[in-house]
């Protein structure tokens, strides 16, 4: 299957699961740990819109940002590292920061529980959102995972996806007006979620 390519100003369905048998996430540190992950490689090159993290995969919905975000950030992060001469592709920069976030997490989760190699698949999925359709479907989508995997009954018992980070008052690093905004404001994003039933082949 044809690897597509991740463009700026374009949204995206990002996906991963553990090698084999693996599971990804052990504990509940573990969670917050890849969810510090993500705000230290994904935030600075794309918007998160939705996410949810389970035992052995996760999901991510993103915008990657417009180039030219992307070029400064790629600009100041070469000058923060002193690396003259970058001349990687945008497009292969936004890889590698998804990439960088994988192996930085599997570094340290390999430190706690002592074993090696690769955590994650070393190709992550991913598919263009590229139809209101999709972009409602895919949020609901990955909020009803849990509940698909027999995890949990109820959405919002899942601790690990945005779903309650989006209804709730605190600040966060989500796209959370435009999500709810999307759905026509908090309460209708909450009844979609409670009364919607659909499935998205991975």
């Amino acid at each position: 299957m044809h690897t597509i390519s991740l463009q700026p100003d374009t949204y995206y369905h990002i996906y991963n699961r553990a090698v084999g048998k693996e599971k990804g996430f052990i504990e509940e540190k573990n969670y917050s740990f890849f969810l510090g992950k993500l705000k230290q490689y994904i935030n600075p090159i794309a918007n998160v819109y939705a996410y949810c993290l389970l035992p052995n995969h996760y999901h991510l919905f993103v915008k990657i940002k417009t180039q030219q975000e992307i070029e400064l950030y790629k600009t100041q992060l070469s000058e923060q590292n002193k690396i003259l001469g970058n001349f990687e592709t945008i497009e292969s920069f936004i890889v590698k920061q998804f990439s960088n976030m994988n192996n930085s997490y599997t570094k340290a989760f390999n430190k706690t529980y002592e074993r090696k190699g690769k955590l994650f698949l070393q190709s992550f999925k991913r598919k263009e959102v590229d139809s209101d359709e999709y972009f409602t479907k895919l949020i609901h989508y990955i909020h009803s995972n849990p509940v698909h995997h027999q995890l949990t009954k109820l959405i919002k018992d899942w601790k690990h996806s945005s779903y309650n980070s989006l209804v709730s008052n605190s600040v966060i690093l989500l796209q959370r007006d435009a999500v709810l905004d999307w759905f026509g404001g908090k309460e209708k994003f909450i009844l979609f979620h409670q009364e919607t039933q659909i499935n998205i082949h991975e």
